[in-house]
């Protein structure tokens, strides 16, 4: 039922998937309105959005190559059929013989709409290429920050961060050493910044250490501290031990940055 329908607007209160997908140049905006087609590279999806692929509608996040549109979305589409192309396919054109054997998604969309609601950014702010979220949360986002939909634990700790009034920053994007990390929350105080991880049951499964290691240390070496809170925490301790444990953090660290 929800492959039929046409218009995001109709989906306010449903969970139907949509991707959140970087528009990256003018010319492949202009692709999307007037062919009607965005492609992604298989290898992206099976990295980046898989197990929620396909969606059923796709929005565009666009990027600092659109001047006073930086960091925003404004249209979305139906995705209509999903094809497997190589970069020669879509581009026939094209003289780049290293990459003309690419494989990629040829998402078919329905004529572009406009979003009801403008959904912002931060100007310069890095974001996820790929954003996979709900029409629910789409249709009612200010900020891209609202998009996220990673997981009940996370949406859990935000809004009670939220009740304590504590601003956070979700999927902060970090580069350090050459590895790319993506933070589940982000606070910023005045000596530090706070790095607030939700750990599901799995966290400690046998060959996460070595890496969670490597990662707690490139974030201490760039002055970040890193709080984690289990499952259980948060659905038990939630108001005796995780927001405390974060609000004492905040103080002991000097506050949060004006």
């Amino acid at each position: 039922m929800a492959a039929c329908v046409t218009n995001l607007a109709q989906l306010t209160l449903d969970s139907t998937e949509v991707l959140v997908a970087l528009m990256p140049s003018a010319a492949d905006f202009t692709i999307a309105r007037e062919q009607h087609w965005y492609r992604i590279g298989v290898y992206n999806v099976d990295k980046l959005v898989r197990p929620r692929w396909p969606p059923v509608f796709v929005a565009f996040l666009f990027s600092s190559n659109f001047g006073s549109e930086t960091n925003c979305i404004t249209h979305y589409a139906r995705v209509t059929e999903i094809q497997r192309a190589t970069r020669s396919e879509l581009f026939p054109a094209e003289q780049q013989p290293n990459t003309r054997e690419k494989q990629y998604y040829k998402l078919l969309l329905s004529p572009l709409e406009t979003l009801p609601n403008l959904v912002l950014g931060i100007r310069w702010e890095r974001y996820p290429v790929f954003i996979s979220t709900t029409s629910a949360k789409l249709i009612k986002a200010k900020t891209v920050d609202d998009l996220f939909d990673a997981s009940p634990l996370e949406d859990l700790l935000e809004a009670q961060l939220a009740l304590a009034g504590i601003p956070v920053k979700r999927q902060k994007i970090l580069n350090i050493n050459g590895r790319e990390y993506s933070l589940d929350f982000a606070i910023f105080c005045d000596k530090v910044k706070i790095n607030v991880e939700t750990d599901g049951d799995s966290w400690h499964q046998a060959g996460t250490i070595e890496a969670d290691n490597r990662r707690n240390n490139d974030l201490a070496s760039t002055g970040w501290a890193v709080l984690r809170f289990n499952t259980k925490q948060i659905f038990e301790s939630m108001d005796s031990y995780c927001i405390p444990t974060i609000r004492d953090a905040v103080q002991y660290w000097g506050g949060l940055k004006a």
